[in-house]
């Protein structure tokens, strides 16, 4: 789910992929948001990519 929300996919359109709805998908996000300690979409996107960039960063790293 993440990957939509930070893809910029309508709230509706992922409710619908998933097969719940809307509430559901709200209630999902304020969970996700609080746990991340992020408030909006776009702070949900810098996470990501930060995530995304370590995730490189440490499978690059030589083993020691």
């Amino acid at each position: 789910m993440v990957r939509m929300i930070v893809d910029a996919r309508p709230i509706k359109e992922i409710a619908s992929e998933l097969g719940i709805t809307r509430n559901t998908i709200g209630r999902y996000l304020s969970l996700l948001y609080a746990k991340l300690g992020v408030h909006s979409r776009a702070e949900l996107t810098l996470w990501a990519m930060y995530e995304e960039i370590e995730a490189r960063r440490k499978l690059e790293e030589p083993a020691a």
